[in-house]
């Protein structure tokens, strides 16, 4: 196999590197598969940047993620917390914001560069959990501050 470029720091530089121990590369380029060796891991733990713009940030927001969006089919009404809550679980971490509802994402101060993205990011939550409960609940849950608070 021949090379490949790769500039990131998280990739391998070349694929031939890892024909030798990866039986299913081997197997697929003729070579001998030796008996019974255990796959190695290539998982690589990185870091990831806070910027808005990265997909990968608590703070990223999708063209798709406005304000009017619900994120379960059955509101909670009361007598369903149990499956509402799984269901809302589901979609924040789908959605990578459960940090804002269970406190892992903190407020910061009003001179940090990130506070208004926090509040941006704060509110689309609060209008989510909002949109998925009924009038009733809506009204007791509407003056709560952060997502965290609902």
């Amino acid at each position: 196999m021949g090379k490949r470029k790769c500039n990131s720091k998280y990739c391998v530089d070349s694929i031939d590197s890892a024909d030798d121990e990866n039986p299913i590369i081997a197997a697929a380029s003729g070579s001998k598969i030796r008996d019974k060796q255990p796959l190695k891991s290539t998982h690589r733990h990185f870091e990831v940047s806070d910027s808005p713009d990265n997909l990968h940030s608590l703070y990223h927001l999708l063209g798709s993620d406005s304000a009017g969006l619900s994120l379960v089919s059955k509101q909670l009404d009361g007598t369903n917390y149990g499956t509402w809550m799984i269901a809302v679980t589901m979609s924040l971490e789908a959605k990578n914001k459960i940090g804002f509802i269970d406190g892992s994402v903190v407020k910061p101060d009003e001179d940090d560069p990130y506070y208004k993205i926090w509040c941006r990011c704060n509110s689309m939550v609060k209008s989510w959990l909002l949109n998925s409960v009924t009038k009733k609940i809506y009204t007791s849950v509407l003056y709560f501050k952060t997502a965290a608070d609902i």
